[in-house]
């Protein structure tokens, strides 16, 4: 197969997020600071040959994408796979707050109070990137999701890497991960990025 590139961005930052809040699926549009990473993203992209731009349905992937998009004249395409990880009553509070549940929810199959279950959410995650990587072969594509989605992806990548632990998994905010798949089976991937931050400061 031809090497096929992933770009994998977490949205900029929002107000929720400067709270250290548990945003979820709930909406929260970019904050001043985050037009700012979104535009700064953007422009270390620029010059990247870019086909496609995929995020989640919600406003601050959107938006990110949208920025970065206008460099490229492309539309964006929208998914619910790239949607961030349901957390049901949990969403809008403080992380430090609900941090045990947080935890024992992580890598639970329960699925309480409308959040979604670890399973069903890797799965559709996966299944996406899968997907993406059948149908884009050759391609380079820049997907904006959120910090669950993108550690999943980050996961998926590397999962033969017996170098990477649970510390190395980071999705900052307007932060970007870069994988070359090489080759599928056996899955055969370069790391060219991870969690790239840099260009923000």
């Amino acid at each position: 197969m031809k090497p096929t590139s992933f770009l994998i961005a977490r949205h900029a930052g929002t107000m929720w997020n400067e709270r250290d809040k548990l945003i979820g699926r709930q909406d929260a549009e970019l904050s001043m600071t985050g037009l700012v990473q979104a535009e700064r993203l953007a422009r270390v992209l620029a010059d990247v040959k870019i086909d496609s731009i995929y995020t989640s349905r919600l406003g601050r992937a959107i938006d990110t994408g949208k920025v970065v998009a206008k460099y490229h004249r492309l539309r964006i395409q929208t998914d619910p796979a790239l949607d961030e990880r349901g957390w049901g009553i949990f969403e809008g509070k403080n992380r430090k707050e609900i941090a045990k549940d947080l935890k024992r929810l992580e890598k639970s199959a329960e699925e309480i109070s409308g959040t979604e279950s670890a399973y069903e959410f890797e799965k559709r995650v996966i299944d996406f990137l899968e997907k993406s990587i059948q149908k884009n072969e050759g391609k380079t594509i820049l997907i904006v999701s959120h910090e669950g989605p993108v550690r999943v992806m980050q996961n998926y990548f590397v999962r033969f890497d017996t170098t990477k632990h649970d510390d190395d998994f980071h999705a900052s905010l307007a932060g970007i991960s870069e994988f070359l798949v090489k080759k599928l089976d056996p899955l055969e991937v370069a790391i060219k990025r991870w969690d790239q931050v840099d260009y923000l400061k």
